[in-house]
């Protein structure tokens, strides 16, 4: 489950990344679908990452989480990544 998410959580970040290295895919688009669009991506990849915090909580209980430093990494590359609102463009 965690490793679906995490995977559902890079597929977004793959995609709004994309905005910004290919503008022309929101180029036609109003301020308020550009403004929409970037919401409801960050939205998602916050909800997943919310998903996989809880998941690793209830592990942390039961047993140690080999996951632990692979999504540990995941968290700190996201973090690392420039944030740009596409509605800038």
């Amino acid at each position: 489950m965690k490793e679906q998410l995490a995977g559902e959580v890079g597929e977004l970040k793959i995609e709004l990344a994309s905005f910004r290295s290919h503008p022309e895919k929101i180029k036609y688009l109003s301020e308020k679908e550009k403004s929409d669009l970037y919401e409801k991506h960050l939205g998602a990849i916050s909800e997943k990452m919310d998903q996989i915090q809880l998941i690793k909580d209830f592990l942390s209980t039961q047993e140690s989480d080999p996951f632990e430093d692979a999504e540990n990494d995941m968290r700190d590359k996201w973090n690392k990544i420039e944030k740009v609102d596409p509605r800038s463009n």
